[in-house]
């Protein structure tokens, strides 16, 4: 063999070594108290069982659904988002639940390291894109337009009762509850906690 071959393998082995230590290191994170990852790696069964779960139970859940290619999502994570889950921090009876929908070849990379950066706490989840179908028929009873979500992010409220009591809308500047709409979205979490 050519020391060319030689150096040509041994080129292709040390990219595939290195490829192999960046995946394992992007996808170790594995959270802490405030970040607690759900069934990482399993496949979606349904909403009702998602919400059905311990960690939901007789507590109001604030939902976002997000994406790792969302400049909007980022927005909200990084501007919004920490004030929200700070303002609720001591309450027991509010959780927060993030689910990602990421189309790359290599989700669980992105997801833990966009989490990683922005570190929102609370539950997360997340789903492939071959599962955002069964999540929008699940979340909104239909899939608007073919993208199932059409926007992201886009956020719900699910009641103590595991109801999903404020749905995304198909346009999400009527009626939607962002983290950045501090005093509408905390009146109407302290009002569902109230029930």
């Amino acid at each position: 063999m050519s020391a060319f071959a030689k150096y040509t393998i041994l080129t292709a082995l040390l990219i595939a070594i290195a490829f192999v230590v960046y995946v394992l290191s992007k996808t170790s994170y594995s959270g802490n108290d405030k970040i607690i990852f759900l069934h990482p790696g399993s496949t979606y069964t349904s909403f009702n069982n998602i919400i059905q779960r311990p960690e939901f139970k007789n507590k109001v859940v604030y939902v976002d659904v997000w994406g790792t290619n969302c400049p909007s999502c980022f927005e909200e994570f990084k501007n919004y988002t920490p004030q929200l889950t700070a303002h609720y921090s001591q309450a027991k009876d509010i959780a927060f639940l993030y689910i990602c929908i990421d189309r790359h070849p290599l989700p669980a990379v992105r997801w833990k390291e966009k989490i990683q950066l922005y570190k929102p706490n609370g539950y997360h989840i997340l789903i492939g894109a071959d599962e955002e179908f069964k999540l929008a028929m699940d979340v909104i009873g239909e899939a608007a337009g073919g993208q199932f979500f059409p926007y992201q992010p886009c956020y719900f409220i699910v009641d103590k009762k595991g109801s999903i009591v404020y749905k995304p809308t198909l346009d999400p500047d009527k009626g939607e509850f962002k983290p950045s709409d501090t005093i509408l979205l905390y009146n109407k979490l302290d009002s569902l906690r109230q029930l």
